[in-house]
């Protein structure tokens, strides 16, 4: 018996401590999709019911967790609980931590299609959930929060397979579209041969329920790994660890009374940031401003201790030298501010950059924003009062047909501080959280936002009038998914060694 099980398991061991553990698929047809008595219109993607051959494979038990995910990101700890699935990844990040593993253990690795995912879920029975057909509530499941894998060992499938429909909603290779089923090969479905949102699976309890990966409101998206069967595969692969030479550096230039720090981030790639020295500034708009918004005023004086901010959005090449699985760009893109990054994965790429460089690095606070945009004389562009040109700045616009552009395409449009792109391109995340009514309580020093308020977080710049003083919130409620290709971010260094 025990001789059975082990040729039905394999595992990749990636660290002494860490591995991952995948359990076998056998070959043969399955039930894929939503029996006709399932409630319309939820689930009409997944119709017609239909029979399915797959070829034999093998797929990761549980989802990829946080201890196995930061094996590939040195410079992230991703937390206390390395149990936990890792989540806000993006469909990419996951193809690339697949792609890593493949290159370190020599074996196929990618992300499971819809087929693969949906059969290690439900076996050959057509059940509705892994377990069976009884009620998820009798099994004490919930969706309410994630969990350690591992938590629910008798709500697995009938292969083993664990967490699949009770956890993470989890990325799959296949792009999504809703009417594919009625017409999907028979044998060893790939998906459609293109596309642009991918399909999630797990997202509720129910093994045949999709999602595009453009519709939930919450993106707490995971994965698992896959490969296909092969008798050569040993039941224990160790991957080789290689040491970097690569170590971060720093240069401070002066000129022209700005001073920089360029920062080396990764070999080849550089972030400079620029100074702005410790003062007051006005904040806000005028009581007198008959185009300022309500959550514009009061109008009000701020000190700042002094700090050294972006002198551009991050880029994709700098997001992708510290997330190597942002690969999803152009080569004459590279210099193009960074997009489709939500608030958490901001914060995180700046954890992990301040990880990689030893440097207290983070997003910066709306005040110091807004300062390094406007300086100290209240004006209401980077550049002055004048109004926007297409010498100064990418925008305003309307955003059906906004095109981002270089972050150092428009010199004539940087602030006092030379700071560039504050007027133009990307709207940015800042680290506060958005009350319309907080410049009304602003302390009078280092305002950081409201404390214990659970709002959606700040978002300044981009193509919109009267750039320096206008504010937005997060979105994340109902249409983040369509706004996150106009928004980047930039960082902040809070002193230098």
């Amino acid at each position: 018996m025990s001789q059975a099980k082990n040729e039905n398991v394999k595992f990749i061991k990636l660290t002494a401590d860490v591995a991952i553990e995948f359990v076998k698929v056998p070959a043969c047809e399955f039930i894929m999709g939503a029996p006709e008595n399932a409630w319309l219109p939820r689930y009409s993607d997944a119709q017609p019911e239909h029979k399915v051959f797959l070829d034999s494979f093998w797929i990761s038990k549980t989802p990829i967790t946080k201890g196995q995910y930061e094996v590939c990101y040195p410079d992230k700890d991703f937390g206390d609980n390395k149990d936990l699935p890792v989540h806000f990844v993006t469909y990419f990040e996951a193809r690339y931590f697949c792609a890593w593993l493949m290159e370190k253990s020599g074996l196929p690795v990618r992300l499971p299609t819809e087929a693969e995912w949906e059969k290690a879920a439900r076996g050959t029975d057509g059940r509705i959930y892994p377990w069976g057909d009884e009620d998820p509530k009798s099994y004490f499941l919930t969706h309410d929060r994630l969990h350690s894998v591992g938590r629910y060992p008798y709500a697995g499938s009938p292969y083993g397979v664990t967490d699949i429909c009770e956890n993470v909603g989890e990325f799959v290779a296949d792009y999504y579209d809703e009417n594919y089923y009625q017409d999907a090969p028979k044998s060893n479905p790939k998906g459609p041969s293109d596309g642009f949102w991918h399909v999630i699976r797990g997202m509720e309890w129910r093994t045949y329920a999709r999602e595009s990966e453009e519709n939930p409101i919450n993106p707490r998206f995971g994965f698992r790994c896959a490969f296909s069967d092969d008798p050569t595969i040993p039941s224990i692969v160790e991957i080789e660890q290689k040491e970097t030479s690569f170590h971060p550096g720093f240069t401070i230039i002066k000129k022209n009374n700005i001073e920089e720090v360029i920062i080396s981030i990764a070999e080849g790639v550089d972030m400079p940031f620029v100074h702005v020295t410790a003062g007051e500034f006005l904040m806000g708009s005028s009581e007198d401003d008959t185009k300022a918004k309500d959550d514009e005023k009061p109008q009000h004086l701020v000190y700042l201790d002094d700090y050294w901010i972006g002198k551009y959005p991050v880029t994709h090449e700098q997001y992708a030298a510290i997330r190597p699985g942002h690969v999803d760009f152009i080569e004459e893109a590279k210099k193009h501010p960074v997009f489709y990054v939500n608030w958490d994965l901001a914060e995180e790429y700046c954890e992990m950059l301040a990880a990689r460089t030893n440097l207290p690095i983070r997003l910066p606070t709306e005040a110091e924003w807004e300062k390094a945009a406007r300086g100290t004389d209240g004006r209401l562009y980077p550049w002055g009062n004048q109004e926007p040109t297409p010498e100064l700045g990418n925008g305003p616009r309307s955003l059906e047909d906004f095109v981002p552009t270089p972050v150092d395409k428009y010199p004539l449009g940087a602030s006092p501080y030379g700071v560039m792109d504050m007027g133009g391109n990307l709207r940015e995340w800042t680290a506060d959280l958005y009350d319309e009514n907080y410049y009304s309580v602003s302390p009078y020093k280092n305002p950081t936002g409201p404390e214990d308020y659970k709002g959606d977080p700040v978002i300044r710049g981009g193509p919109v009038d009267r750039v320096c003083v206008f504010r937005d919130t997060g979105l994340s409620k109902y249409f983040l998914n369509i706004w996150l290709k106009y928004i980047s971010f930039r960082c902040v260094l809070e002193k230098l060694p």
